[in-house]
């Protein structure tokens, strides 16, 4: 059961009295007191006129009754309820004693994780922005070193395709060189022929010689051995065919040299001439000899005669041995020619062997740099792809530091939505302090003994 003033009732309270009360039902109390001797007192045998008076005595004592049931129950409710005040305002004073260090405490944390979350702010802000300057300038860096690349690349390209260019030109150069080396060897091959057919025909010219010289010595021999012998005919006679026998060696020999110098048919046609001369001569002495035959013939008949015509032919002996001394003259001189062409040959042959040999060092020079060239070009493409390679690692740093500026952005609005919320808090626990604030308030502009409140509100209800 709940009074009027919402405080459960909690029994009667026997033996319960309230200090100070007075009035009526200390008077009704006195009334009843002092009334009940006289009703026992009052005669059993009433009579008719009497019957007024007994009818009073029971209604005061009803009276008296309702009003100690109603004494009871005014005071059993004002004990109750002063109790249950008192001690409702004890569990109010203490839940709101208690939720005010609560609501203290929470504000005091509440202030504490502001701040706690300002300075995280602040941090985080600062943070971004180091973060934004750095990726503006990773980003410059970037742009610079993609742009420092670019040109690098560019002019790695120009450089490739000037030292492609000049390996182009190098390798046709090279394959002139080589040309002109095989051109050279040729040349080379061909005076190295020229040369050996000189030197083959040098040397055969000197055979030829030493024979003409040997031909020219036992002609002078025999010429000489003719002048002493042509006053013995007998001996002339022999002479004369010693000197056959000499042709016929000579013919012989003339014979064996075009047999040796059978092969070179240049050689055999440039001493045709010569040996056709020799054979000529040959002829020329052979009929020489037939007329000195004659002449020794006619000789034996006229002596006279045969004196003139060994003169005549020691005569054209001896013009003969001129001729033929004109003739080894010549020889010499072609010696001394063909000596000339033969250094001149060789010279050539020294500078185009010296050339050959320069060329050969111009193409391995020509090799090593065209190597050289290929190696920095390599070395080129090489530096390209690490410089691209940078530059992919740097769009990536780039990528990472735009994620990690997303997140450290998400983290402080997180903790922004952080704040919001424990601003959202902190209003409500101020608006529940303000109503706390109240409520002690009122609570304090309570009266100080509800009593007074009680006492008031039975006296209206009694009157």
């Amino acid at each position: 059961m709940m009074n009027p003033g919402g405080f459960p009732n909690r029994g009667p309270v026997r033996g319960t009295v309230f200090p100070g009360a007075s009035g009526k039902f200390g008077q009704a109390k006195k009334e009843v007191a002092g009334a009940k001797p006289t009703t026992k007192s009052a005669p059993s045998s009433a009579s008719v006129g009497k019957k007024a008076p007994d009818d009073q005595v029971k209604s005061l004592q009803q009276q008296i009754y309702l009003l100690e049931l109603e004494t009871r129950f005014l005071r059993n409710n004002k004990t109750t309820t002063v109790k249950e005040a008192e001690a409702d305002l004890v569990t109010l004073r203490n839940t709101y004693e208690d939720q005010l260090h609560q609501t203290k405490s929470a504000l005091a944390d509440a202030h504490r994780d502001a701040h706690t979350l300002d300075a995280r702010i602040q941090t985080l802000t600062a943070q971004v922005k180091s973060l934004e300057a750095e990726i503006t300038q990773l980003r410059d860096d970037a742009r610079k070193t993609a742009v420092d690349h670019e040109v690098a690349l560019e002019a790695k390209d120009n450089e490739i395709q000037r030292l492609t260019t000049a390996l182009a030109r190098q390798k046709q150069q090279l394959e002139a060189a080589q040309q002109t080396v095989a051109l050279g060897q040729a040349q080379l091959a061909k005076v190295a022929g020229d040369l050996a057919v000189v030197v083959a025909r040098e040397e055969k010219g000197k055979a030829i010689q030493g024979d003409l010289h040997a031909m020219i010595t036992t002609l002078k021999s025999q010429i000489e051995t003719k002048d002493r012998q042509l006053h013995d005919l007998a001996a002339v006679h022999q002479q004369l065919k010693d000197a056959d026998a000499d042709r016929a060696k000579l013919t012989a020999e003339a014979r064996h040299l075009t047999m040796a110098r059978a092969h070179d048919a240049d050689l055999l046609r440039r001493y045709e001439a010569e040996v056709r001369d020799l054979m000529q001569d040959a002829a020329k002495l052979a009929s020489r000899a037939a007329k000195a035959d004659a002449d020794v013939a006619r000789a034996q008949q006229v002596h006279a005669a045969d004196l003139a015509a060994k003169s005549t032919n020691a005569e054209q002996l001896a013009q003969t041995v001129r001729q033929l001394m004109d003739e080894v003259d010549a020889l010499k001189a072609a010696a001394v020619q063909r000596d000339t062409a033969l250094a001149q040959s060789r010279d050539k042959l020294a500078a185009a062997e010296a050339l050959e040999m320069k060329l050969g060092d111009d193409v391995a020079a020509e090799r090593d740099r065209a190597d050289h060239e290929a190696e920095t070009a390599a070395h080129l493409r090489v530096e390209v792809a690490d410089s691209r390679c940078e530059v992919v690692k740097v769009n990536e740093r780039a990528v990472e530091a735009e994620k990690r500026e997303r997140a450290r952005v998400q983290e402080v609005e997180a903790a922004r939505a952080e704040v919001a919320a424990l601003r959202v808090q902190v209003e409500a626990l101020t608006r529940k302090t303000q109503v706390l604030g109240r409520l002690e308030q009122v609570m304090k502009e309570l009266p100080v003994d509800p009593l007074q409140e009680l006492r008031r509100a039975v006296l209206e209800q009694q009157t």
